[in-house]
């Protein structure tokens, strides 16, 4: 069970309004009635930003730590699919806890920080959350 299928779904929570930020920021937006999650919703120290596999989630419940969190999801091709140069590719890497058998994490090879300049680095990381926001965009707000 250890590869994730491209046709897997992937859930991210996020704090809403995320008070980490300042100032605090929602986690998404409805614009024109289309729903936009920020990029912020998958900010990351350590560039790996976890996600949870819906097939091993016993319930949305489990994924907030507060009853404000939102949760988002993706498609494991969704992230696949992402390009942002031919140096980089990403996947996701299961990697359960012993509180959390769904957690897995979206890494990128090589990791951003490893390789090229800071300022490069940061573009290039800031883009690759933009594209996972656009993407788990297109699926909306997964209820309990």
């Amino acid at each position: 069970m250890d590869f994730i299928e491209d046709n897997e779904i992937l859930y991210r929570s996020s704090p809403d309004p995320d008070t980490r930020l300042d100032p605090p920021q929602p986690a998404f937006k409805v614009e024109n009635g289309i729903l936009k999650v920020q990029k912020t919703v998958f900010n990351d120290r350590n560039f790996q930003p976890s996600v949870d596999r819906k097939k091993l989630t016993l319930s949305i419940k489990q994924l907030k730590q507060r009853d404000s969190d939102k949760i988002f999801q993706l498609m494991a091709s969704d992230v696949r699919k992402i390009s942002l140069s031919q140096d980089r590719f990403h996947d996701i890497q299961y990697d359960p806890t012993e509180t959390n058998k769904a957690h897995s994490l979206i890494m990128t090879e090589p990791k951003f920080g490893q390789s090229g300049t800071k300022s490069s680095e940061e573009r290039q990381w800031k883009k690759f959350k933009e594209r996972l926001a656009i993407e788990a965009s297109k699926y909306g707000l997964v209820n309990e």
